[in-house]
């Protein structure tokens, strides 16, 4: 019986370890919550070969910006609560990407099951600039691509984009968010 017992209570003991670790742990969101430095390049985007056409920074917010009435604000052209902004400007023009059309404005980011990261860098009723990054042991890094339908088709390559941590997530570093519902 006290060998039961003694079984009973180590584990009801590493259960309780179990969740109050699993309770502290960082979600990936909160993880990848920061600010970044972002190039956006037609081919490499690394090193002394890195010729980024974009370069900026992204702000990923740990949550959703609010309104005054406690509710997510949903920006125009944005699925999902705005919880992030970029501002990219282009170093230089071209005629054959939807990214940088706009040089700055929110996004809405996630993280899917297998640890991709995932925001627009446009978005509009019928085209769009979406990235799609994994992490590295430096930075994140994958694709971005320019996307269309009727009138807005394009046919883009893929560019590659790589995002480096530069510190927490700055609210402060975001234009203006238009506190308004897009819905």
């Amino acid at each position: 019986m006290l060998e039961s017992f003694s079984r009973t209570a180590a584990w009801s003991g590493v259960l309780t370890l179990a969740i109050a670790l699993g309770a502290t742990a960082a979600s990936p969101s909160q993880e990848a919550a920061g600010t970044y430095s972002v190039q956006v390049c037609r081919s490499v985007c690394t090193g002394l070969e890195a010729k980024p056409y974009l370069t900026g920074t992204v702000v990923l917010l740990e949550r959703p910006v609010l309104r005054k009435d406690g509710k997510p604000i949903n920006g125009l052209f944005v699925e999902g609560p705005v919880n992030g902004c970029f501002k990219l400007p282009r170093l230089q023009a071209r005629d054959d990407t939807y990214a940088g059309i706009d040089a700055e404005g929110p996004l809405s980011w996630q993280i899917d099951d297998s640890g991709t990261l995932r925001f627009p860098l446009y978005r509009s009723a019928d085209a769009g600039y979406e990235v799609e990054l994994k992490p590295g042991p430096h930075a994140w890094s994958g694709t971005g691509h320019s996307w269309g339908a009727g009138a807005a088709e394009i046919h883009a390559p893929v560019d590659q984009v790589v995002a480096t941590r530069t510190g927490a997530a700055a609210q402060g570093q975001c234009p203006p968010i238009p506190h308004i519902d897009g819905r």
